[in-house]
C-alpha cells in the first residue's frame, strides 16, 4: 500500500493579505518546542503506518524554508528512522524567495537532509502586485532564490504564479509568464492560480461577498484552517513573543486602516479577463513545452507533481502538524488547529477534529469532481472496479448535458487507456484487459431490474465510452461543472 505524507510548518515572516492558512511569525522558541511536539507525533503515528510505503512528502506552510537546517535535518531524520520511503520518493519544500539567506548553503542544507523538489512562491514578477499581494519578497528576491536552489543542486523545481491580483492587467500578467518560461534553466513545473478571496481575511474585508464563501475552497482546500485574530495576537504575546519578531498586532491595524484605503482604490481584473488570463496561460505555457494535466498545474512531460496528484485520485495521506488534513482508507479526519494546544500534546486523540468516515456515496463524489479536474479526467472501469457498481446513470446525465454544449467530452474504451499520464496509479486498480478495453458489467441484471430505461441507457453509453474530461471550453466554469456530481 502506498502513502504521501504532508508535513505542516506553521511559519512565517509575515501573512500576506489573502493568506488563510494555518501559519504565522513565531518566535524561535515556539518554532523549538514545535519542531519537538512534530518528530514527537512522527513517531507516535509510524506503527499505525507500518505497513505503508512513503511516495511522497510535502513540506507545506506557512514558510517551510524559514526552518533553521538543523531542525529540518532533524524532523527528516526521524522520518527516515521510522517510515518506509520508496527508492524514488517525492520530497517537496515550499520555498519563499528571500528565505534561504544569499549563498546556496541553505537550500544544500536542505538537499543533503533529502529535499528533492522545491516549490517558489513568485506569484508575480511585478513587484506593485506583489506589494498589492502583502508578499515580503520583491522579482530579484526570487531570481536570486531561483538561482542558489540550482547551485544547491535542487533541478526539479516548481514556479507558482498567480492570476486575479489587484491592480493586474492582461499584460502585466502575460509578463510575468514570459518571464518564467524564460528562466535559464526552465523550471520543470508551473502553478498558475487564481487569487481566491477568503473570509477572515484582509482581502476580504475589502473585496469579499459578506453572502458567500469560496466554492472553490470548501471543496478543493486541503490544508487550511482558521488565520491570525486579534485574540491570537494577544495569545503569541503572553508566549513570549520578541516585540522584534512580533508583527501582528501592526499587521492588525494595518488591516483596518491603510491597507484598506490604498487596496480600495485598487480593482480586481474582471472575469473577462481572468478568463483571458486563464486561456493565455494556457497557449504560452503549451508554446514552451509545458502541458496542463490539472487545471492550475503544467509540467514538463515526467514532471507531474506525485503528491498533489494522490489528492486528486483520492489516495492515502497523513498530515503530521498542527491543522493538517489526513485520509485514511476513506476516514478522513484533522489535527487540533490550535498550536499551543498541539506544542503541549500532538498525540491527543480527543483533540484531533472534523473525523469522519466517508459514506460510498461521498466516496463517489469525490471520485468524480477531484478525479475530473485532472485533464486525463476519470475512467469508468476504475470507478466500477473500485466501487463495485455500474456508473451510475445520474452521472451520465450530467455528462452527456455538458457534452451537448462541449463542456465534456468522452473517448472511447480502446483510447482510453493513451490518455493516462505514465504517473497515474491507475494500472494498479484495474488489469490490462480491462484497460485494454474490456466491456464487463458487474450486476446489471440486479442493479438496473426495476429500470429497464435506466438499463438501456447504461449499456449505449458503456458501449461508446469509458474516459470522460472537461473540455478547455469546461475548465473556464468547472466549479460549477464539478459541483453537480454532488447529489
Amino acid at each position: 500500500m502506498k502513502i504521501s505524507l504532508y508535513i505542516h510548518i506553521p511559519f512565517c515572516v509575515r501573512k500576506c493579505l489573502y493568506c488563510d492558512f494555518n501559519s504565522g511569525p513565531y518566535d524561535n522558541k515556539v518554532r523549538s518546542s514545535y519542531v519537538e511536539a512534530l518528530t514527537k507525533e512522527l513517531v507516535g503515528r509510524a506503527c499505525e503506518l507500518s505497513e505503508y510505503e512513503v511516495i511522497s512528502i510535502f513540506f507545506g506552510g506557512g514558510t517551510p524554508s524559514i526552518l533553521e537546517v538543523e531542525a529540518f535535518s532533524r524532523i527528516m531524520d526521524t522520518i527516515h528512522k521510522n517510515y518506509n520511503l520508496s527508492d524514488d520518493c517525492e520530497i517537496t519544500m515550499e520555498v519563499n524567495p528571500g528565505t534561504v539567506g544569499k549563498t546556496e548553503k541553505k537550500l544544500s542544507g536542505f538537499k543533503e537532509a533529502g529535499i528533492n523538489r522545491i516549490s517558489i512562491g513568485l506569484q508575480s514578477a511585478n513587484d506593485d502586485e506583489l506589494k498589492h499581494l502583502g508578499r515580503i519578497h520583491t522579482r530579484a528576491d526570487f531570481e536570486q532564490t531561483y538561482k542558489l536552489a540550482h547551485e544547491a543542486g535542487i533541478n526539479n523545481v516548481n514556479v507558482d504564479i498567480m492570476t486575479a491580483i489587484p491592480g493586474q492587467t492582461m499584460d502585466s500578467y502575460i509578463e510575468t509568464l514570459r518571464y518564467v518560461t524564460a528562466l535559464n534553466p526552465p523550471p520543470q513545473h508551473i502553478s498558475a492560480y487564481s487569487l481566491i478571496i477568503e473570509e477572515g481575511t484582509p482581502y476580504y474585508d475589502i473585496y469579499g461577498d459578506k453572502e458567500s464563501e469560496s466554492e472553490e475552497s470548501k471543496m478543493y482546500g486541503l490544508h487550511n484552517a482558521k488565520t491570525l485574530t486579534v485574540s491570537d495576537c494577544c495569545e503569541f504575546q503572553k508566549e513570549g513573543q520578541s516585540e522584534s519578531e512580533h508583527h501582528d498586532y501592526e499587521y492588525m491595524r494595518l488591516k483596518k486602516e491603510s491597507v484598506s484605503d490604498k487596496l480600495q482604490k485598487i480593482t480586481l481584473p474582471d472575469e473577462d479577463t481572468e478568463r483571458e488570463m486563464y486561456d493565455a496561460t494556457r497557449k504560452l505555457l503549451h508554446e514552451n513545452g509545458y502541458e496542463r494535466y490539472e487545471i492550475s498545474n503544467y509540467s514538463k512531460p515526467g514532471f507531474e507533481s506525485r503528491h498533489n496528484s494522490v489528492y486528486w485520485e483520492r489516495g492515502n495521506y497523513y498530515g503530521f502538524g498542527v491543522g493538517a488534513s489526513s485520509l485514511i482508507e476513506n476516514v478522513r479526519f484533522k489535527n487540533n488547529d490550535n498550536i499551543f494546544e498541539y506544542i503541549a500534546d500532538p498525540l491527543d486523540e480527543n483533540k484531533a477534529i472534523d473525523k469522519e468516515i466517508l459514506t460510498k456515496k461521498e466516496q463517489m463524489e469525490e471520485f468524480m469532481f477531484l478525479g475530473l479536474r485532472m485533464t486525463k479526467g476519470i475512467s469508468i472501469k476504475v470507478f466500477e472496479n473500485y466501487f463495485g457498481i455500474e456508473f451510475p446513470t445520474e452521472y451520465i446525465d450530467v455528462i452527456e448535458k455538458y457534452m451537448k454544449m462541449g463542456y465534456m467530452e468522452a473517448v472511447p474504451a480502446s483510447e482510453s487507456k493513451k490518455v493516462v499520464n505514465i504517473n497515474s496509479n491507475e494500472s494498479s486498480d484495474c488489469n490490462e484487459e480491462e484497460n485494454a478495453g474490456s466491456s464487463k458489467l458487474l450486476h446489471p441484471e440486479k442493479e438496473y431490474e426495476s429500470d429497464l430505461a435506466k438499463f438501456e441507457k447504461y449499456i449505449v453509453f458503456r458501449q461508446k465510452y469509458d474516459r470522460i474530461m472537461l473540455t478547455n471550453k469546461g475548465i473556464d466554469i468547472s466549479n460549477y461543472i464539478l459541483s453537480e456530481f454532488i447529489f
